[in-house]
């Protein structure tokens, strides 16, 4: 599900049991209330007892709005994160740089002190995710991600960050945590879902998904004939060893667009969403992208002005969009699309 700008995801594990992997805000019905945890609550789930898993894929603000939220409604979840961001040196640097005159900007770091603080009081512990990991065994769940090498990269970013006396302070984490995200992996009996998170491709194989699918090879991986496809559909997040080892032929392949700067960077891009098409049985996003908003009512110097610009507005906010997937056991996914969610192929 998402805004268009903003991703989350809800499973129903079997037994009345839920995960949910990331969480954004429904911007236009209520800013302030988290998503994932609105569409939990309108099918009647219990989620201080029914929501058994909470995984944050990376601490990007497009994924972690709201995810305070989720965690204080859902007292019986495991909380499972990075293994970068479960280090005690990150840990102790976002608690250090979210008190007083130390807070730093961002939703980011503030949501993740926000955690902290929930498990701490609940005598939890952060749950690292690592290359081949499982969490739970019916359905299987496994993350696949950051590799090793990959979260030492970023404990030498904290390091390097991390003040000197006299020194202000800077981010706590990286302008680009991609490659730390988390790949998830969700297999029944008779059917597999892969998550893509944010995960994009790198040319060093100790990274990204040369990285994840090197780890898949060695410890044995059910193919997956459903994608959250990586990254918003941008071909960052494209490669062809994802494609070809981890999926099935023709998989269903669902995108969450990135709703944010220019209209034509913002990804998937046509070519994108056709590239996409061709390597899937069918394509769904889960907003389409808003149309320029009318100028009528505006004074005529300003419309000429906006004219020889060039310029356009869009809106910053869009209805929600859900694209739902069921089955019973044996049988076909059945597909279920809300708000703005469209099929594209």
């Amino acid at each position: 599900m998402g805004p268009g700008h903003g991703e989350a995801i809800v499973a129903h594990l079997g037994n009345g049991n839920w995960m949910v992997v990331d969480s954004c805000l429904d911007l236009e019905h209520e800013p302030s209330q988290s998503a994932p945890l609105k569409y939990l609550r309108k099918l009647g789930v219990q989620t201080a007892n029914a929501v058994k898993l909470i995984l944050v894929s990376h601490w990007d603000s497009d994924h972690i709005g709201g995810i305070s939220l989720v965690v204080e409604a859902s007292p019986a979840a495991k909380f499972c994160c990075s293994t970068a961001f479960t280090q005690r040196e990150f840990v102790k640097f976002v608690s250090a740089m979210s008190v007083g005159s130390l807070a730093t900007e961002g939703a980011n770091v503030s949501e993740f002190h926000r955690v902290l603080q929930i498990l701490n009081a609940r005598k939890k512990v952060l749950t690292a995710a690592s290359p081949g990991r499982r969490l739970q065994k019916d359905p299987i769940i496994t993350t696949w991600s950051p590799s090793d090498y990959e979260a030492q990269l970023f404990l030498q970013f904290v390091a390097q960050e991390h003040p000197k006396a006299g020194q202000p302070m800077r981010r706590a984490i990286p302008g680009s945590p991609n490659l730390t995200s988390v790949v998830v992996g969700i297999d029944w009996e008779d059917t597999s879902v892969l998550l893509g998170a944010d995960m994009e491709s790198h040319v060093d194989d100790r990274r990204g998904w040369g990285a994840i699918v090197s780890t898949a090879m060695t410890t044995g991986f059910a193919k997956s004939n459903v994608v959250k496809v990586p990254h918003h559909g941008s071909h960052t997040g494209h490669d062809d060893r994802m494609w070809q080892k981890l999926l099935s032929d023709d998989p269903i392949s669902i995108i969450a667009p990135f709703g944010k700067g220019k209209v034509d960077r913002r990804p998937p891009k046509p070519g994108d969403v056709r590239r996409i098409n061709e390597l899937s049985a069918t394509t769904y996003i889960t907003a389409r992208r808003q149309p320029p908003k009318s100028q009528a009512g505006m004074p005529l110097a300003v419309r000429r002005s906006l004219r020889e610009g060039s310029i356009r507005f869009y809106s910053s906010q869009s209805t929600m969009g859900i694209v739902r997937l069921r089955r019973k056991k044996g049988q076909q996914w059945t597909r279920e699309l809300f708000g703005a969610a469209v099929q594209a192929k």
